[in-house]
């Protein structure tokens, strides 16, 4: 409707009167230090790094650009299905790729397997991961899946990848992993944080403190394929 659009309109100008501009603060995610080589490494062992980013597909490519992720034309699929409603990115009017799980089934069928091959997938959340990461796993592919211990939504695709690895996160400033975590109140707040981890992470083979996190998947890369 027109005159609600005029309504919302005429209440921002209100609220914006009178007010004094100070500043502008912008944030932006950080890559992990190590992130940059971890990716390079497992490049050169043979394994495909995918991320799969809650965000829009400028987001995503912003992000993944940092730590040296293809972000060229068609190097990217939205998991959100195109109903007509969806918000379309300028590069995604000359994109040949499908939108969606349905339509990502569909292309694979009758098309070609373009979808298996990218590495960036945006819109991600936790029904349409698992449902990609069973679509990878239906053509052929072994998926390890590494997520953070302390994300339960992510349960599901945890448990539907062939191997998962939790991370602990940094849960402050002062602090590496939520082990090291110092309780504020009198509740001890890293038991908490150390039993929520522990249901999260059920459908995990391994957990890892955030500071040997790609050290320590390294090591049980390396350790995997002696034992071949």
């Amino acid at each position: 409707d027109g005159s609600e659009g005029l309504v919302g309109e005429r209440f921002w100008r209100r609220l914006q009167r009178d007010q004094i501009f100070i500043g502008m603060i912008a944030l932006r995610k950080h890559p992990k230090e190590d992130l940059v080589r971890f990716i390079d490494d497992m490049s050169h062992a043979g394994i495909r790094f995918t991320f799969f980013s809650p965000g829009n597909e400028r987001q995503t490519k912003a992000f993944a650009g940092r730590v040296g992720l293809e972000t060229d034309w068609n190097c990217i699929i939205s998991l959100v299905e195109d109903t007509g409603n969806a918000v379309i990115e300028d590069s995604d009017l000359k994109a040949r790729l499908p939108r969606g799980i349905p339509a990502i089934r569909q292309h694979i069928a009758e098309v070609d397997n373009v979808p298996l091959l990218v590495s960036l997938f945006s819109n991600a959340k936790p029904s349409n991961t698992e449902e990609m990461v069973r679509i990878l796993q239906e053509n052929g592919e072994v998926v390890c899946c590494v997520s953070s211990s302390l994300s339960p939504w992510n349960h599901g695709v945890l448990a539907q990848a062939n191997v998962a690895i939790a991370l602990d996160p940094s849960v402050s400033q002062q602090r590496d992993s939520i082990s090291d975590f110092r309780p504020i109140y009198k509740i001890d707040s890293r038991l908490c944080l150390d039993r929520a981890a522990r249901f999260s992470t059920l459908p995990c083979a391994f957990r890892l403190a955030r500071q040997d996190a790609f050290s320590g998947i390294r090591a049980l890369i390396k350790q995997s394929r002696t034992c071949l």
